[in-house]
């Protein structure tokens, strides 16, 4: 912006100068020289315009308790409203990589499910989220219904995503296949059979939610799977012995009726 660069260029040492701008968006600290990014009373005046900020001040001012209050509650308001100068920003490598340094907003639990919304999605919750908030089945939860969260799933298999612990969850779990009925992988791949605990893989109620998730994909020409098939490729062998489940299977496509059990196939 012209008046950063005036104010560094042609102010140099103008602390009022530099006030003046930041009241305009306090990012603009971004752009001031190191001393005034060192000086307390300036990033309290960034941070309280914006919380984002913070990324910008000297390390020392980015564990100041008193700024890391405020900045938290303005970078949630902030990442809330679309039309923040913060998505800007975050187009930037640069800048980006800055506010994923930020350990105190990383921790705070109200910020990390804001952020889980914007695109600071998925991959940075693995990676910068706080080991307390990771195991937290609320922000787990929170995080399994963004759209960076879907469209990763669209690809991968579910524990490329989440933290190994919520796996073993049925309530996350029947989420997760609502969205990408493949998601837990198929039993045949080692590190799924060993990431995806037995109990969700033979859970009846998320075999069906996969299963009405596979009625509602569109299919692809030349390319067609079972409803039997997904049984018996993700799922545990005991349920296509149970009657119910597959009766949901053939109801979909009859020809699922060869992957269920003896016993079945001739009822």
């Amino acid at each position: 912006p012209w008046v950063i660069v005036y104010v560094t260029n042609q102010m140099k040492g103008g602390k009022e100068a530099i006030l003046d701008a930041i009241k305009l968006d306090g990012c603009y600290l971004a752009f001031a020289q190191e001393e005034f990014q060192a000086d307390k009373e300036v990033v309290l005046e960034a941070v309280k315009k914006s919380g984002i900020s913070l990324a910008f001040a000297s390390s020392k001012l980015q564990n100041d308790p008193q700024l890391i209050e405020i900045a938290k509650k303005r970078a949630i308001e902030e990442l809330r409203n679309p039309e923040s100068f913060v998505f800007e920003l975050l187009e930037n490598d640069e800048f980006t990589e800055k506010l994923r340094a930020l350990e105190c907003l990383w921790s705070d639990k109200e910020f990390v499910l804001t952020a889980c919304h914007t695109t600071l999605g998925v991959s940075d919750f693995r990676t910068l989220a706080s080991d307390e908030l990771q195991a937290d089945p609320e922000v787990a939860l929170e995080l399994v219904g963004t759209d960076s969260f879907k469209t990763s799933l669209e690809e991968d298999s579910v524990f490329e995503w989440l933290p190994d612990q919520h796996l073993a969850n049925k309530e996350i779990m029947l989420e997760v296949v609502k969205i990408n009925p493949y998601a837990l992988g198929p039993v045949s791949r080692s590190v799924a059979m060993r990431l995806i605990p037995k109990a969700i893989r033979s859970d009846k109620d998320i075999a069906l939610a996969a299963l009405d998730a596979l009625q509602s994909e569109p299919v692809e020409e030349g390319y067609y799977y079972s409803p039997g098939k997904l049984l018996a490729e993700y799922f545990s062998p005991e349920l296509l012995n149970d009657r119910e489940i597959v009766l949901a299977a053939v109801s979909q496509d009859g020809r699922s009726l060869e992957y269920a059990s003896e016993e079945l196939q001739k009822d």
